[in-house]
């Protein structure tokens, strides 16, 4: 067969390989989205200004000696005012301002789904887009509904694509907090099934409320990373080390089943096999599929010549 003659396929012969670039190896990829979640209060945002500062001036990571280039960045923040939040905060973490802009929202409310967050990238030259928080970017999209979803984050993953922009969206939790390890992003899974690499800041369980601790639950271009601690002073992160130990985060991978699940069997049922096929699309190995089915409730009946599920 003749790829030339055929405008609809693309053989993988033809394709040139290229190796993953990373802004801070192994939790944030460019070109790729990735998510820092965690509850209020918890260091998220002081997290995304601590990562725009480093890249203003051109420091170093926490916990690596290699200094990266100074880059521009564009932090989108719908929660917080520019003159009397962002902007004092950038400057009390030593921030080159000249480098960090944002989109001006004055006439248009932005939108995961708006062509000028590729045009921004752009025009600002800006290596990193920060989203905070990711909620109020879906427009009036229902975030729990995947046909809703799943246009919007395919668009950012191109997006980011096309530009090598490392994307940062940042996250609320629900409030089902069953555990202090769990999966509790907010919406739809296919935001989180976008994401390439997850980042979840949160208490630790030392009493030490200036105590912070980041635990890479989610990472499908490299092994995860080793979990951080970090104190956290008037939204100044420092005292940086690695945390003891290794995080388990099979519990977070099987709560994000559950939650997939719900979506698309209901009431009304699927059939078994698509039921799989979608999980497996999704990055969910059979045997998580088969302890989230269980944890649940999910029944299977027969129905004719085939087994549908149910959640009763």
């Amino acid at each position: 067969m003749d790829a030339q003659q055929n405008k609809n396929i693309e053989f993988y012969s033809r394709i040139k390989s290229k190796p993953i670039s990373w802004l801070w190896y192994p939790y944030i990829p460019y070109g790729k989205i990735t998510i820092i979640q965690g509850d209020p209060g918890e260091g998220k945002t002081s997290l995304a200004l601590y990562i725009a500062m480093l890249l203003s001036k051109g420091k170093e990571f926490p916990l690596s000696d290699s200094p990266i280039p100074k880059q521009n960045v564009i932090y989108q923040n719908r929660e917080d005012g520019a003159s009397d939040t962002i902007k004092p905060r950038l400057e009390r973490y030593g921030a080159d301002c000249d480098r960090i802009c944002f989109i001006l929202e004055s006439d248009k409310m932005l939108s995961l789904a708006d062509k000028r967050l590729e045009t921004a990238i752009r025009e600002a030259k800006a290596s990193v887009l920060i989203l905070d928080p990711i909620q109020a970017y879906l427009g009036d999209n229902d975030m729990v509904r995947a046909n809703d979803i799943r246009p919007l984050m395919n668009n950012l993953c191109e997006v980011a694509e096309r530009t090598n922009c490392a994307i940062i969206l940042i996250g609320h939790l629900n409030k089902k907090e069953t555990g202090k390890d769990l999966y509790r992003a907010l919406g739809s899974i296919d935001i989180v099934a976008a994401a390439r690499s997850i980042l979840m800041v949160k208490k630790p369980e030392e009493e030490n409320d200036e105590l912070r601790k980041i635990v890479h639950v989610k990472s499908n271009l490299a092994p995860r990373g080793k979990s951080m601690l970090f104190s956290l002073q008037n939204d100044t992160l420092t005292k940086w080390k690695y945390a003891e130990g290794v995080e388990n985060v099979e519990l977070n991978v099987v709560q994000l089943a559950e939650q997939a699940l719900r979506e698309i069997v209901k009431s009304e049922g699927i059939a078994c096999r698509d039921a799989f096929e979608y999980m497996e699309e999704k990055g969910f190995s059979r045997r998580t599929v088969e302890r989230a089915k269980i944890n649940i409730g999910v029944k299977s009946i027969k129905q004719g010549q085939h087994w549908v599920w149910i959640l009763e």
